[in-house]
């Protein structure tokens, strides 16, 4: 999980600075997209396997 923040921190860095050099609006909007997904994923994952794993327990205990 490590290297997807570091890959999608690095791809941001990249699209923002080129972005704001060559003045591309929507380019630096992708970079910040690539950043909020980058750092929401692990949290994401997290919870989405816990609540999967909730689910599946609970579903078990009732048979």
């Amino acid at each position: 999980m490590v290297n997807f923040e570091l890959l999608f921190i690095g791809v941001s860095l990249v699209l923002v600075v080129i972005g704001f050099k060559k003045n591309h609006r929507k380019m630096m909007l992708a970079g910040y997209i690539c950043l909020c997904i980058g750092l929401a994923a692990e949290p994401f994952a997290n919870g989405f396997e816990q609540g999967y794993n909730d689910f599946i327990h609970s579903r078990a205990s009732d048979t």
